[in-house]
């Protein structure tokens, strides 16, 4: 093992110290600039790394970490540091985004969803020696943390690891690894146990059966990588507006209900009073399609998964119509986007950088632009800004506490 000690000069967009070693660049987690620390280097997929095992002068910013396992579990990356360090860090991804991309706006403190409101989490499992290990995996490591806790997820959530931990015991062999999906939906959890080389026998079924109908809503059982069983005693569905929606096992959702709620409030308090006219690009299975519709507004969803469009529509809502189209080949054109009076957006994390060119040039009075990435959301601000857009709002909606990440909202008005 090589130990090195260096001082932390910067803190980087992954939430990590960086500094220099031999003249090299070597960023280390869990660690405040101005801290001088010393730890093993090692390097990983061509990065210079240091993990900080001493440190020998700490940073007023840095508090108490509130979970057991920070530091080794590979989830979270800043439950270190002070709450005013922590917001001007997500403030920051968003500004330092939008400066790379020549937009200098001002961008509002972010709205902090807070701990213990994801509701959905994976994470891997393997049993050794009758011993079940079940985490996450250690930070640039091959290696899974064994967890007992988890201050991110929804408590609900939480309370089946001890139950699921058992069950793996009963149904595995020695060193499988079953990768566990899991989101707890309104009416209650629906899971994944995937990893599987051979159906179960009758008695490990008898075991997953007693589990679900216990714990569960649903289980999905995927042998081979293919969805072989699943037990299941009601569909699983979240509330949008107050309207239920079908998921799948593996869909996309927000990452909380509460930030869900947060980001429609965002977007249905934008709209302009004389809108009546939306169209909603990549609306998915309707998080913002649907409140815009209980606004009172008309609403043209466009989606590319089928699956999506296919739960908005069976909600039936007289306000709006979903309709499938690949939005990446086959953007939504600037003369169709022309009729409506406000274009909402919400694309994947990569952006749709071909869909925002359209929308800018279709100049309608007023786009609403939701993003899981500030980089994205920058890139696609300086196309609409180009072509005559004022960005008048950017708020951060934090939704993905003590991780690297944020949500954005963004509202532009044509001049």
């Amino acid at each position: 093992m090589i130990l090195k000690k260096l001082k932390i000069t910067n803190f980087n967009a992954k939430a990590c110290g960086t500094g220099t070693v031999d003249e090299k660049t070597v960023s280390v987690p869990f660690v405040l600039p101005g801290e001088e620390v010393e730890g093993e280097y090692y390097t990983s997929k061509g990065d210079h790394w240091v993990n900080p095992e001493t440190i020998h002068q700490k940073s007023p910013d840095r508090i108490d970490p509130k979970c057991i396992h920070y530091g080794s579990c590979g989830g979270c990356s800043l439950q270190h540091v002070s709450d005013d360090f922590y917001k001007n860090f997500k403030k920051g991804l968003v500004q330092d985004a939008l400066k790379k991309n020549g937009l200098s706006v001002d961008v509002h403190d972010p709205i902090i969803v807070g701990e213990r409101q994801r509701r959905r989490i994976d994470f891997k499992a393997m049993k050794n020696d009758g011993q079940v290990v079940m985490g996450f995996t250690i930070k640039n490591r091959w290696k899974t943390i064994d967890f007992k806790e988890c201050l991110i997820v929804v408590p609900e959530i939480e309370s089946v690891f001890a139950p699921l931990r058992h069950l793996i015991n009963q149904i595995t062999d020695d060193h499988m690894i079953i990768h566990v999906f899991l989101t707890a939906a309104a009416n209650g959890l629906d899971m994944i146990l995937a990893g599987f080389k051979n159906p179960l026998t009758d008695d490990q079924m008898d075991l997953v059966d007693q589990f679900t109908k216990e714990y569960l809503i649903r289980m999905t059982l995927k042998i081979k990588g293919q969805p072989a069983t699943v037990i299941q005693s009601e569909d699983p569905y979240v509330l949008l507006a107050g309207n239920k929606v079908s998921i799948s096992a593996n869909c996309f959702l927000q990452a909380s209900a509460k930030a869900e709620q947060i980001l429609a409030d965002l977007v249905t308090s934008h709209l302009p009073k004389n809108a009546h006219k939306i169209v909603d690009l990549f609306c998915g299975r309707g998080t913002l399609t649907l409140p815009i519709a209980e606004h009172g507004c008309k609403v043209t969803g466009f989606e590319g998964d089928v699956r999506s469009i296919a739960a908005l529509a069976n909600v039936g809502h007289p306000n709006i119509r979903a309709l499938t189209q690949d939005l990446f080949g086959d953007p939504v054109q600037a003369d169709d986007l022309k009729k409506y009076d406000v274009v909402v957006m919400n694309p994947p994390r990569s952006g749709a950088q071909v869909q925002a060119k359209q929308v800018a040039m279709a100049r309608v009075p007023c786009v609403i632009y939701v993003s899981c990435s500030p980089a994205s959301f920058a890139k696609e601000a300086a196309i609409l800004c180009e072509k005559g857009y004022v960005l008048e709002k950017v708020i951060p909606v934090d939704q993905f506490m003590w991780a690297a990440h944020t949500e954005v909202v963004g509202v532009f008005n044509f001049s």
